[in-house]
């Protein structure tokens, strides 16, 4: 499992002070281990909040690859964005966004982003995106091993 892949990262309303339970200051942080962390935000308009989640690692045989970058320019040639799932997913959700919170979603594993919003190309810009799943229980003979540390 790569350090990407365990990043821990929240949007806070502008000017709000951050930090996480080890710390940390930044918008995000990598969870090295299992447990509890939790993040404490304060702002003049919305008070303090503190939110938590539970980390637990495994090991896991699924892989998404995601491309950097394409290029929508009706070429053929790298044309869409889109990961290579190498599981089957009982959950999954694909979400862009752009700077000014223009986002493109879908729940279809088989769906490419041709790079328009709203029927129009988007310019060329850096782009965020968000893949959230859930991976198929199998039952059978199919055995999966899981580390606890």
């Amino acid at each position: 499992m790569s350090d990407d892949s365990k990043v821990l990262s929240i949007k806070p309303a502008a000017g709000s002070k951050i930090v996480w339970n080890n710390g940390s200051t930044s918008n995000s942080i990598i969870p090295y281990k299992e447990g509890m962390y939790w993040v404490k935000t304060e702002s003049k308009t919305c008070g303090i909040t503190v939110d938590s989640v539970k980390v637990k690692l495994k090991a896991c045989d699924c892989e998404i690859l995601i491309p950097n970058s394409f290029t929508p320019n009706e070429d053929g040639k790298n044309d869409y964005f889109f990961p290579v799932l190498t599981c089957e997913y009982s959950y999954y959700s694909l979400t862009i966004e752009d700077r000014w919170d223009n986002t493109v979603s879908t729940n279809n594993v088989n769906a490419k982003w041709d790079g328009r919003y709203k029927g129009n190309l988007c310019p060329d810009d850096i782009y965020i995106y968000r893949i959230e799943t859930i991976e198929k229980k199998y039952t059978g003979r199919r055995k999966r091993l899981v580390r606890d540390k």
